[in-house]
């Protein structure tokens, strides 16, 4: 998990997608039965108006296909992100306390929302 994951530049700053268990072997973003996903929904709290953003998903180690997009956030907003996995179980590893200070588990089995 990115540092200060509900910040414009934290969403900006793709996911690692790493094997907890190196016996099960490595795991890739694009297999299909290991491919994780994170969704933002960013609301203006001023406007009420809803913004959906897509994170990206990445093997550990290599940089990027595509450059991210730093989204433009409100000043006044909510950010709720929301984890998927298509196999068994999903851990989040993060900096320091951001897990914590952002009230996010770091075993999750479906949704985590911060």
């Amino acid at each position: 998990m990115p540092h200060n994951p509900l910040t414009a530049s934290g969403l900006a700053t793709p996911y690692q997608l790493l094997a907890t268990n190196p016996a099960n072997g490595p795991y890739h973003e694009a297999g299909k039965n290991q491919s994780a996903f994170v969704q933002a929904a960013i609301i203006d709290k001023d406007t009420g108006q809803i913004s959906i953003y897509g994170p990206l998903v990445i093997d550990r180690g290599p940089a990027p296909a595509v450059a991210p997009v730093v989204p433009k956030l409100p000043a006044r907003r909510i950010v709720a992100l929301w984890f998927g996995f298509n196999a068994r179980n999903l851990s989040l590893a993060g900096y320091g306390d951001d897990l914590r200070e952002n009230h996010c588990p770091a075993m999750l089995e479906a949704v985590c929302l911060l």
